[in-house]
């Protein structure tokens, strides 16, 4: 979206994003997001869902002001990396009807969509209105079907000239499938469009992981226009709707006098035990044979077999389901209330000020959707070491559940927000300077609706309230040295509170929060030259971040912590401190009157900068409690990651295009893009004294080190180069406009790693060793693989 504003942007969101880049190696939450003034970051996670708001591009495109860093523009303080404001108002349009057909092969294959806006009439009356339509059998991955549908209206009155009030309400409910990573064995016999969560169930093609956005979005806007110089900005929000992402179940059991037996196995065409590396595991007892059909099966078929689940609960004759599927799902409602005032108090200076509060409350439960042919589930944990443990609902009569009943866990996080904020920026013939600085809080607390049977004095009823002041505060200023050169310097400080995914390491069992919580955070400074002419346009930032405080959550089985024994845990690593620096350059360079040549690079270097502390939670279980966990606690110390890398995509990018605009209304284009310095996200538990402990829970004396650095070192991926084209054209048919664009991604359909994880199965030194020793690990590092070639193009008819 930031796209139309400089050569780096562009490159950014046309060309890096393809190799899942990320500015300044920094996350999208730091990138603040606002609708009509109101913020629109998920409290959840801190990143703006945009999934909410898809296929309204011919409004969301239009009215976008972006604020890119730590430089002043725009109406808000934004984050680290800056802000978007996406302003919809009716008089914002071009008057006229717009239709438009798309065709891709990337996410969708066909889109639709048609907007019309009014213009504002002589009763002061403007409306706007959008409605789109995608859908698509697959993507790029396999079995990733897509429906969306997109529907936006705004209705403003002008009144008196000072006063306008707006209503706008956007409806964008989407389905979509999603694809899995992959281990290095699965990529060699498998293509790169590969999905293993897929199969055929009736004659049609099934994805099991399916998510679900059902949204609708209500903002209302009074603008007072207090005089010449100033005016205040009423906005008021509402949301109301849920989101689901579905998954298999395969542990379902049925009673069998006072016990609970049955379970499945895992249906994941790629799970461990499923690849010929299983059967290769010992080098001692080859299954040569096994290793064989294993291979034949992934390379033939390889894709979920659901009639084989519904058989297996049709065998059961009292109708309970081994398998099914069910959908996470999180219901939310939030309120927003939003104060804006902004004065020019003379002609160099201007001043704002921001005032929001908010309310949120999110109701978070399992349920299930498809019991494949059973007429119930049991409601019961297998693994459950304790017979009250089994229960994940005690209060319940009984255990037993249908479809749409809530299951496994049900809880709701629910709190408040506010924040208060200015600005003041003045201008001058040498430049300008900028001061800005804002104050909140957010209050939260966890109501459990469920007593779980393995936490029954922690889940159920109200949890501790949380509360978290926070400060930020921007500076800096701009000396022009002539009109064509210019340089800047700003810094920042801002604080954050931890995200509530973080802040609960299980938050569906326990009102546990993590021991100590500490707000976020972040120290930043970014100095600028820009050299502007009409045949050169040159932008070369320095920056500098450094983030404290920080926290990580990971939920994965780990096999040998403490010793020889398994435990599903949550990880929370606990107190990172990174540092992100590095250099970014954009340039324009006009050839001839038509002809352009553009580049842009972003050279960074983003690291861990200390050795966090290691934090695991797990049910306080008999066993776990042999094993060092107090009440299912457990610190493993500090995790030796200074130095290693953020997994955040490629750290070096560089990209060179040529551009051709004639003046009969067509364009083209070629751009080159070579990305590197791309790494794998480190395993923290891999990196503890904890991890250097036999199968008994002794620590290993005589490990030979140059091994395990080898196991411990960091994978760099390989660096690749991806060549993209486009291209358009425009006619004008009397008052009527028509054309069409069209872009094309990785002609050379290039196979490359774009992101990946280790896994943390093997979580002791003796386990790791011997699975890394085998040609394909058993539990190898898992890697997402960027699309082969891809396509778009749009025609459209605006009169």
């Amino acid at each position: 979206l930031q796209s139309w504003r400089t050569p780096f942007l562009e490159a950014v969101s046309f060309h890096f994003s393809a190799g899942f880049f990320s500015l300044r190696g920094l996350g999208r939450q730091h990138q603040e997001l606002r609708i009509n003034g109101v913020k629109m970051n998920a409290v959840e996670n801190g990143i703006a869902p945009w999934a909410q708001w898809g296929g309204l591009n011919d409004i969301t495109n239009r009215v976008q002001l972006n604020q890119h860093g730590l430089v002043p523009f725009g109406n808000y303080l934004g984050g680290v990396l800056g802000s978007t404001e996406l302003f919809i108002r009716p008089p914002n349009f071009r008057r006229g009807l717009k239709i438009s057909q798309a065709a891709a092969n990337r996410t969708y294959r066909l889109r639709s969509m048609i907007s019309y806006h009014s213009g504002t009439g002589k009763q002061g009356w403007a409306i706007s209105s959008l409605l789109s339509y995608r859908v698509g059998g697959q993507g790029f991955h396999e079995g990733t079907s897509y429906r969306a549908y997109g529907g936006l209206v705004s209705i403003e009155k002008v009144w008196q000239k000072k006063h306008s009030c707006w209503l706008t309400v956007w409806y964008c409910p989407l389905t979509r499938g999603r694809n899995a990573p992959m281990t290095e064995e699965v990529a060699t016999l498998k293509p790169q469009s590969y999905n293993p969560y897929w199969g055929i169930d009736r004659g049609r093609i099934r994805n099991s992981r399916m998510q679900r956005v059902n949204i609708p979005h209500f903002i209302f806007n009074h603008q007072h226009r207090i005089s010449a110089n100033a005016k205040l900005l009423i906005s008021l929000a509402y949301q109301n709707g849920e989101e689901g992402n579905s998954r298999l179940l395969y542990t379902g059991v049925r009673p069998v006098g006072n016990h609970y037996i049955g379970g499945g196995s895992n249906p994941d065409p790629i799970y461990y035990q499923r690849l010929p590396s299983f059967y290769l595991r010992d080098i001692n007892i080859l299954d040569v044979s096994g290793a064989y059909w294993a291979q034949r099966n992934l390379l033939e078929n390889g894709q979920m077999n659901w009639s084989s689940m519904r058989l297996a609960n049709e065998s059961i004759a009292d109708g309970s389901s081994r398998y099914a599927v069910y959908e996470d799902v999180k219901k939310t409602k939030n309120s927003s209330l939003v104060l804006q005032l902004f004065a020019d108090p003379s002609v160099s200076t201007s001043w704002n000020t921001t005032i929001e509060y908010s309310r949120f409350s999110s109701r978070y439960f399992a349920k299930p959707t498809d019991l494949l042919g059973g007429t119930h589930l049991w409601d019961i944990d297998p693994y459950a070491a304790s017979p009250q443990a089994q229960y994940n609902n005690t209060l319940a009569d009984t255990p037993q559940v249908g479809l749409g009943d809530p299951f496994r866990y049900h809880y709701t996080l629910q709190g408040q927000t506010f924040q208060s904020s200015s600005q003041w920026l003045t201008r001058g013939r040498l430049g300008h300077l900028f001061i800005g600085g804002s104050y909140g809080f957010r209050l939260v607390q966890r109501d459990g609706i469920f007593q779980n049977g393995g936490f029954p004095n922690q889940s159920h009823g109200l949890g501790p309230l949380v509360r978290f002041n926070h400060w930020r505060v921007k500076l800096g200023g701009e000396i022009a040295l002539s009109n064509r050169l210019r340089l800047n310097l700003y810094g920042g400080y801002f604080e954050k509170p931890p995200s509530l995914r973080v802040l609960y390491p299980n938050p569906r069992e326990s009102h546990e929060i993590i021991k100590q919580p500490k707000v976020e955070t972040t120290q930043a400074l970014e100095g600028s030259f820009l050299w502007a002419s009409d045949s050169v346009g040159i932008d070369i930032t320095a920056y500098w971040v450094r983030r404290f405080n920080q926290n990580n959550l990971s939920f994965y089985f780990a096999d040998g912590v403490g010793g020889d024994q398994a435990f599903f845990i949550q990880e929370v690593l606990r107190g990172i401190t990174t540092q992100h620096q590095g250099v970014e350059l954009g340039g324009r360079f006009s050839f001839a009157e038509a002809l352009d040549l553009k580049i842009a690079i972003a050279y960074g270097t983003h690291q861990y900068a200390n050795a966090p502390e290691v934090h695991l939670y797990t049910e306080p279980t008999i066993a776990a409690k042999e094993k060092g966990f107090d009440q299912g606690y457990k610190a493993l110390g500090m995790s030796n990651l200074t130095g290693y890398f953020l997994g955040s995509g490629p750290q070096q990018a560089y990209a060179f295009g040529v551009h051709y605009n004639d003046p009969n209304y067509w364009r083209m284009a070629f751009t080159g893009t070579y990305m590197s310095h791309a790494y794998i996200q480190p395993n923290p538990l891999r990196r503890t004294a904890s991890f250097r402990f036999d199968a008994l829970g002794n620590p290993l004396h005589q490990l030979d080190e140059s091994i395990y650095s080898k196991l411990i070192k960091q994978e760099r991926f390989p660096a690749y180069f991806l060549l993209n084209a486009s291209g358009g054209k425009s006619w004008k048919i009397k008052r009527h406009y028509l054309g069409f664009f069209i872009s094309v991604q990785n002609i050379l359909n290039n196979v490359v790693k774009t992101g990946g994880f280790e896994q943390g199965r093997n979580a002791n030194y003796p386990k790791a060793l011997k699975d890394h020793q085998r040609e394909f690990p058993l539990f190898g590092s898992k890697y997402w693989w960027g699309r082969g070639t891809t396509f778009f193009f749009s025609t459209y008819f605006r009169f």
